[in-house]
């Protein structure tokens, strides 16, 4: 079967969220992952995790923000790929970031395997090469491609 995409002007009741507001949605996301949704008691309980960069592989998904069409030259579209894999550099830049755990082993297969879970970055060191991370349970990672 073949999917066609219309595209919809918004709707003149549309309320773009304000980036306090959005942050704080994404805090309660990322606290309820981690802690339950019980917000006077822990259901959960997370623990930290030092993990060194040469345990782990980081993958990019998708190129950098795409110029404007108005900014390229007449004729001319964007190159980039949103499902461009890269491999990315761990550095202070990945500190609060949340990653997902992939099954994968192979950078090329990323996209289409299962995610086992996710973690988030609290600290990164880059003279012991080596970054903490809360993790929803403890042990090993079940994969090295985050």
């Amino acid at each position: 079967a073949r999917v066609s995409i219309a595209k919809l002007n918004k709707s003149g009741g549309v309320v773009k969220p304000d980036p306090k507001q959005k942050r704080g949605a994404r805090m309660r996301a990322i606290r309820k992952y981690f802690y339950g949704s019980s917000a006077s008691k822990k259901d959960l309980c997370p623990h930290q995790k030092s993990i060194l960069f040469g345990d782990v592989t980081i993958c990019k998904i998708g190129g950098n923000a795409k110029a404007p069409k108005e900014a390229l030259p007449i004729g001319r579209s964007s190159v980039l790929d949103p499902s461009k894999v890269t491999i990315s550099r761990i550095g202070k830049d990945l500190i609060h970031s949340v990653l997902a755990v992939a099954y994968s082993n192979d950078p090329k297969d990323v996209l289409s395997q299962n995610v086992a879970g996710f973690l988030h970055v609290t600290d990164v060191d880059t003279k012991r090469k080596s970054m903490m991370c809360l993790t929803p349970c403890p042990g090993p990672l079940p994969g090295q491609l985050l």
